[in-house]
C-alpha cells in the first residue's frame, strides 16, 4: 500500500510539473520580453530532470537585452552545464563498470571528463578576466590550475584569493601546498602555521595543515619537530590519513633503540 502511494505521489508530481510548464509556457508566450518566465521554465524543468532544456532556457533569456548583462543567468548557466557533465561521467562511470574492458567506453569517460575540465576552466578564466577583484572566481581558477600541477599560476591567482573571506583560510592551506609542491619547504610552513594558529579547533582544515606542516618538517629533516605535529593530529583523530602509521612506526623505533 505505501509503495503504491508513494508511487501515486511521484506521477502526480510529475503530471503537476507538466502542467506548470505548460502555464509558463503560456505566460512566456504572452510576455516574451519577461525573462522571470526564462528562470521558471529552466527551473521547472531543472525539477523535471530535463537538464538539457533548463540550460537551453537560460541561453534563450540571455540572448535577451536584460538578460545579457545578468552575471547571476551566466552562473546559472555555467552552474546547470557543470552539473550535465557531472550527469554525463556518471552514466559513462556506469557503463565502463558493467563492460571494463571495453576500450570505447573508457575513450567516452575520458573525453567527457576532459571536455568538463576544459569547459570549467574556459569559463572561469573568462570570469577572472572580466571580473579581475572578484576573488572568488580567483580561488576557483587557482584550484583548477592546482590541479593541474601548473602551480606557479595557482599561487599567483591563492595569494589573490586570500583577500575573499569565505575562501581566505583554504586559499591559504593550498597556497601552503603549492609550496610544498614546488619545494619551497620553508614557504610552505609560514602557510600552514598561519592556519594552525588562526583555526581554534581541531577540525578537518586544520588537522589538514597541521599535518602538511609536518610532512614538511619530514621532508627538511626534523622529524622531532614533525612527530610532535602529527601527535597533535592524532590526539584528535586516529583515524586522519596515514597518521596511525606515523605515530606507530615513531614508537616502534623508540623501542627498538
Amino acid at each position: 500500500a505505501q509503495a503504491l502511494e508513494q508511487a501515486s505521489k511521484a506521477v502526480n508530481d510529475a503530471k503537476g510539473l507538466e502542467n506548470l510548464i505548460n502555464k509558463t509556457y503560456e505566460e512566456h508566450q504572452a510576455q516574451p520580453e519577461n525573462i522571470n518566465h526564462y528562470r521558471q521554465l529552466s527551473e521547472l524543468y531543472h525539477q523535471a530532470g530535463d537538464i538539457e532544456n533548463a540550460i537551453a532556457w537560460i541561453q534563450e533569456v540571455r540572448k535577451l537585452e536584460a538578460g545579457e548583462s545578468d552575471v547571476s543567468l551566466e552562473e546559472k548557466e555555467r552552474e546547470l552545464t557543470l552539473e550535465y557533465y557531472d550527469d554525463s561521467i556518471d552514466q559513462w562511470e556506469a557503463t565502463v563498470a558493467t563492460d571494463p574492458d571495453n576500450a570505447e567506453n573508457k575513450s567516452g569517460l575520458e573525453q567527457t571528463i576532459a571536455a568538463r575540465a576544459e569547459y570549467h576552466r574556459t569559463q572561469i578564466e573568462s570570469l577572472v578576466e572580466r571580473y579581475p577583484n572578484d576573488y572568488g572566481y580567483r580561488y576557483e581558477l587557482a584550484r583548477i590550475l592546482y590541479d593541474s600541477a601548473d602551480y606557479d599560476g595557482a599561487i599567483s591567482n591563492f595569494q589573490l584569493s586570500q583577500r575573499n573571506a569565505n575562501v581566505r583560510l583554504d586559499s591559504i592551506l593550498y597556497l601552503g601546498r603549492s609550496y610544498r609542491h614546488k619545494n619551497f619547504n620553508d614557504m610552505a610552513i609560514e602557510q600552514f602555521n598561519i592556519l594552525k594558529n588562526d583555526i581554534t579547533v581541531m577540525d578537518d582544515r586544520k588537522k589538514e595543515a597541521v599535518y602538511e606542516l609536518g610532512c614538511c618538517l619530514e621532508t627538511m629533516g626534523k622529524p622531532e619537530e614533525a612527530i610532535e605535529e602529527f601527535k597533535s593530529v592524532y590526539s584528535a583523530d586516529t583515524s586522519f590519513r596515514d597518521i596511525a602509521d606515523k605515530i606507530n612506526a615513531f614508537y616502534a623505533s623508540k623501542e627498538a633503540s
